[in-house]
């Protein structure tokens, strides 16, 4: 059989035998304290309680201390960050709106991408034109939150949906699929958004 280590000086091991010379010690006063009078109580007379006092007082104010110290760090955590906020205003892009261009600068937009090559920003500003056509009518207010599966849930509702399902459908294949921008495409796209022009 292995034999297993054990520690020697743990903190157990120390309390327990302070327990023990605790008892031996009060065992040992009582046996005296009868020995030499017949059933009196040991005298005290040895400890000074002005000094016990005293040191009480000063265990308990650091124990006041310790708490109040640990008070102000859980106040500070719950409130730092709303004063670093107020003492430090960032400018957040994220929650400040965007400028919201026109339908027809969106098209001149369209059609400057387009001439320089770049047919995916050409297509993404006839949707952002297509999303503003709707917006402006009351369709469906903007909302950046809002899916194009919603669009197409809120589109079914208008006599001729199918150039906005184009246009949601060709936004979705862009930007989920392999699928990428060509001139074809765009003019494709630039039809449908003369057809919603015209049904506007």
């Amino acid at each position: 059989m292995t034999t297993e280590s054990f520690e020697k000086n743990s903190i157990g091991w120390q309390i327990q035998r302070w327990q023990q010379q605790a008892g031996e010690w009060w065992e040992l006063q009582t046996k005296r304290a009868i020995d030499n009078s017949d059933l009196s109580l040991p005298s005290f007379d040895w400890i000074n309680f002005s000094l016990l006092w005293e040191m009480t007082k000063v265990v308990l104010i650091i124990l006041v201390v310790v708490f109040l110290i640990w008070a102000a760090l859980q106040i500070w955590q719950l409130l730092s960050p709303s004063w670093y906020r107020l003492a430090n205003p960032i400018k957040n892009t994220q929650n400040q709106p965007e400028k919201v261009l026109s339908i027809a600068d969106l098209l001149k937009r369209s059609r400057q991408f387009q001439q320089q090559g770049d047919y995916n920003r050409a297509f993404q500003c006839l949707y952002s034109a297509m999303l503003q056509q709707l917006s402006d009518r009351n369709i469906a207010p903007n909302q950046a939150s809002r899916t194009d599966g919603e669009y197409l849930k809120i589109i079914q509702q208008l006599p001729r949906p199918q150039p906005y399902q184009f246009l949601l459908m060709t936004h979705q294949q862009l930007c989920f699929s392999n699928r990428q921008a060509s001139l074809d495409l765009l003019e494709e796209c630039q039809q449908a958004c003369r057809e919603i022009e015209l049904n506007s």
